[in-house]
């Protein structure tokens, strides 16, 4: 199990969009009976297990991040601040 509580305190993290893309994200979110928050934080929870982030458009051709190599990713994880943030996000996917 990747992460184990999901009844941990929440934060917020803000973030800048086009009012188009933040209307459009949070329609189509009401569509299929859910909202951004959750939206971003199932991408969240995917990235991290997965560690990719992968993007397709309509035609299937597929887009995708590389995961980070073993070496940057010890260097990250020495930035205590990434480190809380990694350590409660494993706590929630340990729960999906």
């Amino acid at each position: 199990m990747l992460f184990s509580n999901i009844n941990d305190m929440k934060t917020t993290m803000t973030i800048s969009v086009d009012k188009e893309l933040k209307d459009a994200f949070s329609n189509f979110s009401k569509q299929i009976w859910t909202n951004p928050t959750n939206l971003i934080n199932m991408l969240m929870v995917n990235t991290i297990s997965t560690r990719q982030v992968n993007f397709w458009s309509k035609n299937d051709d597929k887009f995708e991040i590389e995961a980070f190599s073993e070496e940057e990713m010890n260097s990250l994880m020495n930035n205590k601040s990434i480190q809380k943030n990694y350590d409660k996000l494993k706590k929630i996917l340990i729960n999906v």
